[in-house]
């Protein structure tokens, strides 16, 4: 599910051209919006946006962003707005409009004095890449250009290099840098001047900008302090590493911490001891022997005091909980990273991610899934792992799930699986089905106000789906429930594979495709969550009535006017169904 940088634009959906294609009569002759460079502007074959209908409503847009107005519900056309960005999702996943729409989005984000937005990053690189196909060299690489636009703009322009580091991005700007250089080259620009002349940003202050962030991109000095980095982020430590018998020193919670370690200090014995995932490793000040679950391990260096500080052995800490270690002397970073191997053939974690994988989209909302720095990358485990992320998973696992620990954790995914909220929904089902029509209706009638639309409400969705009910909502949430107990600490990776097999079996058994998982995860979520979807689903019709001039759009299906259907729509751009041709491969018994 990794996906590289922009290059990967090129197998996208659409032949693109940067001159007018040839088009029936029904479509308008697209047009560049007035702020950029006509020779910049991309055009799509048979983008659904050129029909007069929806090129009427970009013409509007262009003219309110273009005049200084917001993009928000006071909007004169909020509406023709949400009209283009239908088009956007399922069954459309139209180019044309994705890109039309960003033009527009990126005036309104100036006219908001550039305030961070919740958009996704990318432009056309998420949705077009799921559709297969090739873009010709020059307008792949001049919607690389608008791509890396986008994202110097909404996440790094007009901000400090401190403000950057408070949201964790130093990291990520080495690449974006590269990117940005390369981006240029390839379009035959000579300046950042040229990069940052599209209209929506001042020179002047991109200068600036980019300026900090190419110094930032520079290798790092042999003098300079070590770093750890952890999944390809950087530790945040209030004592810096130190290196003693060429073994990289850190601070005691640094690495053991953000592993999703408890770790303890025994005063009287001048023991650390470190536990994670029923793992539990003792080290001694000043002494080079350390103990897991009992057994003695020799170490060439011993943990120490220094400032008020005590200081352990990275390598060891990392190895010792089942990490890989790397050192890279040109950056001076000490790499960690799980260490995979035990999972060999296995497609156990794919088949995690994919079941859990709208949790993520609730985390990360429509950027998950995009390459740094356009979004997060979709992994296993979905937060990045840091002492900070391992408390909030667990304070989460506590309050949502009653879940304190290791046992309660993996006793709830071995008991849901088989026996999850689907259990409840099939004994309603059962009630509702043995009725006739007449005494489906007297039972509606002389129920609760809730109690009524859910009783109609399981009839439906007993109809849609018989058997399987709403499994998908309790398989899901073990994809999730696995990758949160790794998070935070409570399992390793091996165990989180072992205990997803069961679900993941399940789902490849009932299911034949995450389309069809999803809808009925759906389905799922809101007969939990006791939602009147009938009064949702009036609201919604009755708006895109208002939006499609009287009738709703071309290809309306029920599930969208669902609560979370966005994140389905989302969740399904990023999934293949190859695992359901390919099986479950469990990890080998050797």
């Amino acid at each position: 599910m990794k996906r590289k940088a922009l290059s990967l634009l090129l197998v996208l959906t659409l032949v693109v051209s940067l001159v007018p294609a040839a088009f029936g009569a029904e479509p308008v002759t697209p047009t560049p919006p007035e702020w950029i460079n006509e020779e910049e502007y991309v055009i799509f074959e048979d983008g659904k946006v050129y029909e007069p209908e929806y090129w009427e409503c970009v013409l509007h847009l262009r003219e309110h962003a273009l005049s200084g107005g917001q993009q928000s519900k006071d909007n004169p056309y909020w509406n023709e707005y949400l009209k283009l960005s239908r088009l956007v999702q399922k069954p459309y996943m139209d180019a044309a409009t994705i890109y039309e729409k960003a033009l527009i989005d990126m005036m309104y984000h100036k006219n908001n004095d550039y305030a961070r937005w919740n958009l996704g990053n990318g432009i056309l690189y998420d949705i077009l890449l799921k559709q297969g196909g090739t873009l010709d060299t020059a307008s792949g690489q001049m919607l690389q250009l608008w791509s890396a636009r986008w994202t110097f703009q909404m996440d790094y322009y007009g901000r400090t290099e401190e403000e950057a580091t408070i949201r964790e991005l130093p990291d990520l700007i080495p690449d974006f840098v590269k990117e940005i250089n390369e981006t240029m080259t390839r379009n035959g620009m000579t300046s950042i001047e040229q990069f940052l002349d599209c209209g929506t940003m001042e020179v002047a202050e991109g200068m600036e900008t980019y300026q900090w962030m190419a110094e930032a991109g520079v290798a790092i000095p042999a003098g300079k302090e070590i770093a750890i980095v952890l999944d390809g982020r950087s530790l945040k430590m209030d004592v810096s590493p130190e290196v003693k018998n060429e073994r990289t020193m850190v601070p005691i919670r640094a690495v053991a911490e953000a592993l999703g370690a408890d770790v303890d200090w025994v005063q009287d014995t001048q023991e650390i001891v470190m536990t994670r995932a029923g793992v539990t490793v003792t080290m001694t000040l000043n002494s080079t022997t350390a103990a897991i679950d009992g057994e003695t391990v020799e170490m060439d260096v011993a943990p120490y005091a220094t400032d008020g500080r005590t200081l352990i052995p990275a390598r060891y800490v990392a190895e010792f909980f089942g990490q890989k270690v790397d050192w890279d002397g040109n950056r001076r970073q000490v790499l960690i990273e799980e260490d995979k191997t035990v999972a060999g053939d296995s497609n156990l974690e794919q088949w995690a991610v994919n079941m859990g994988l709208i949790y993520g989209f609730q985390y990360a909302g429509s950027n998950y899934g995009l390459p740094e720095p356009y979004g997060k990358p979709i992994c296993f485990g979905m937060y990045d792992r840091r002492a900070e992320q391992v408390e909030s998973t667990r304070t989460g696992l506590a309050n949502n799930w009653g879940i304190a620990g290791r046992d309660g954790l993996i006793s709830l995914v071995q008991r849901m699986t088989p026996h999850g909220h689907n259990d409840d929904f099939q004994d309603a089902a059962d009630i509702v089905n043995s009725l006739s029509g007449a005494g489906l209706k007297e039972l509606i009638a002389r129920s609760a106000d809730t109690d009524q639309y859910m009783w109609r409400y399981t009839k439906e969705i007993s109809e849609r789906w018989g058997d399987k009910g709403i499994l998908a909502w309790d398989l899901s949430r073990m994809g999730a429930m696995v990758q949160w107990g790794y998070n935070a600490g409570y399992i390793t990776y091996e165990e989180a594979l072992n205990l997803i097999e069961p679900a993941a079996r399940m789902t490849a058994e009932t299911f034949t495709s995450w389309d069809e998982f999803y809808l009925n995860y759906l389905d799922g979520y809101n007969w939990w969550a006791r939602n009147d979807v009938y009064t949702e689903r009036e609201r919604y019709e009755t708006e895109m009535k208002k939006a499609y001039g009287g009738t709703l759009p071309e290809g309306y299906e029920y599930w969208m006017a669902l609560p979370r259907a966005n994140y389905y729509q989302y969740t399904i751009k990023k999934t293949d169904d190859t695992l359901f041709e390919t099986g479950v491969i469990g990890l080998s018994e050797e």
